[in-house]
């Protein structure tokens, strides 16, 4: 019986997030996205991202802290291609006096990928990227005169997932940022 009920909450769990990505995606295509034509290139880097997950676990969802530590996404905006915004990130690290930065860096190479920025008024970057599988979304929201960032990250399908576990996780940093122009 408790199966059942914990089988209910996860599809029900699932349900949300389909609903929250599909929401999101059709913003994308249907919302055009707002950009000011004179915002500067930049590039931003953010310090060790901290924040909270929650993940189905056994037969209860589970959340505790969770971060990138050690670790120091980059971004990269523009103004030549004002809806991207380039996003470079680093494994964690979270025994630095055991192994370098470039020992993990080897072990686990840094990611590149371009997000679709859905807003950008005001100092304030909104972009989303959706994983080649579709299981996966991340959402980045930089907050340029704050020198602050904000991530999510939503993994919807079971199956085909890293964790193999339906789970939602936020991150917050503090960034600085250089103005290329």
């Amino acid at each position: 019986m408790r199966y059942l009920v914990v089988q209910k909450q996860v599809n029900v769990m699932l349900e949300q997030m389909r609903f929250l990505v599909s929401t999101i995606m059709l913003g994308i295509l249907i919302v055009p996205a707002t950009v000011h034509a004179s915002l500067q290139s930049f590039v931003m880097q953010c310090f060790e991202p901290s924040g909270f997950r929650i993940e189905a676990q056994e037969d209860e969802f589970v959340g505790d802290g969770d971060g990138y530590s050690n670790s120091n996404p980059t971004f990269y905006y523009s103004s030549d291609k004002p809806k991207v915004l380039g996003e470079f990130w680093q494994a964690t690290n979270p025994f630095p006096n055991d192994i370098s930065r470039s020992e993990v860096d080897n072990l686990v190479p840094p990611t590149a990928s371009e997000s679709q920025i859905i807003l950008q008024k005001e100092g304030v970057i909104h972009a989303l990227n959706v994983s080649g599988s579709s299981s996966e979304s991340y959402t980045t929201t930089l907050y340029l005169a704050e020198k602050k960032a904000v991530f999510t990250r939503i993994q919807v399908e079971i199956t085909d997932s890293y964790t193999h576990r339906p789970m939602v996780s936020a991150y917050a940093a503090d960034c600085d940022i250089q103005w290329l122009e």
